[in-house]
């Protein structure tokens, strides 16, 4: 599906960012303050068609014991076409919230410069779509303008195992973090509308599944605490049912697999604010490709601003 971007979203996250500086750089001493055991960051992608929010927080228990919460947001609006009508249009919202949550992680070699660590967990996933628009079908003899609406909503819930390994210098600081989830649950309600093309305008369908798996991996490296470079892949295969209609203008549900495949790297630089506070700044360029069906693929690029504020105690 072709995506035209509606308008260039500013998160809210980023004003929050821009706060958190202002207070910081009158106040250097206030920057410094260290309780030891406590991390966070807060990572904001400016994306062509929406935003993207990450956000975590790590506790640590012991010096090899710890435990970490992350969130992420992504809210897109774009515009596409329908199943690839060519007298068609869609405006599309859609909104992903996900959580990592990590009780326990364990690492094996706290005191080295180079080491392991394990954790496990939950994961957890809310995704809404919204479509509105209208197609054409007027070569087929029906009527030439028809509405369409479709409302999307799922939860998918499973859990989680992570690992990784770093080596650290005062130079280098390099990272490599995989995880994945190996089964999980799945609930995906779907109502769809289209008139008056149908003969039965309305049409809703729920379902309870499971799937498997969803896996994600990221290596980045930080360079004289100056410049910072990752590359970022993730993977879901899903089988669900989907609400679609057949010639005879009947609705009826399709069983569907799907393979995603996102494949992102980023450059950015670190600008020092004093004490632990560093933000950065940079670009990234994200490659995805979903495939239905063992159909062929359907690819798009996006390029995003990386806005990060992070502070490694306080």
């Amino acid at each position: 599906m072709k995506r035209t971007s509606i308008f260039l979203r500013f998160p809210r996250s980023c004003f929050f960012v821009l706060a958190v500086l202002l207070m910081t750089v009158p106040f250097p001493a206030f920057a410094q303050m260290t309780l030891g055991n406590i991390s966070f960051s807060l990572d904001t992608g400016i994306l062509e068609d929406g935003s993207q929010t990450d956000f975590s927080f790590g506790y640590r228990y012991t010096p090899s014991t710890e435990g970490e919460l992350r969130l992420r947001y992504v809210k897109l609006s774009y515009n596409g076409d329908m199943y690839d009508l060519e007298e068609s249009l869609t405006a599309n919202d859609e909104t992903t919230f996900e959580v990592f949550l990590l009780p326990f992680r364990y690492d094996f070699f706290s005191d080295s410069a180079l080491g392991f660590s394990a954790g496990a967990g939950v994961y957890y996933e809310y995704n809404t779509l919204t479509q509105h628009g209208y197609f054409n079908m007027s070569a087929l003899g029906s009527e030439s303008l028809n509405i369409y609406h479709n409302n999307f909503s799922m939860h998918i819930a499973g859990p989680l195992a992570e690992g990784g390994a770093y080596f650290r210098t005062q130079a280098v600081d390099i990272e490599l973090n995989i995880g994945i989830v190996p089964v999980f649950y799945l609930r995906r309600d779907q109502s769809m509308r289209m008139k008056p093309y149908m003969g039965t305008d309305f049409f809703d369908y729920s379902q309870d599944t499971g799937g498997s798996p969803y896996f994600y991996g990221e290596l980045g490296g930080t360079f004289f605490k100056l410049l910072s470079v990752s590359l970022k892949y993730e993977f879901a295969r899903i089988d669900y049912d989907a609400i679609a209609f057949d010639e005879g203008r009947n609705w009826t549900t399709l069983s569907e697999e799907l393979l995603s495949h996102s494949f992102k790297v980023e450059a950015s630089v670190l600008v020092p604010l004093g004490g632990d506070f560093s933000v950065r700044v940079g670009y990234g360029h994200s490659f995805n490709t979903i495939e239905l069906n063992s159909g062929t693929p359907v690819q798009d690029d996006k390029h995003y601003i990386i806005i990060d504020t992070k502070k490694m105690s306080f």
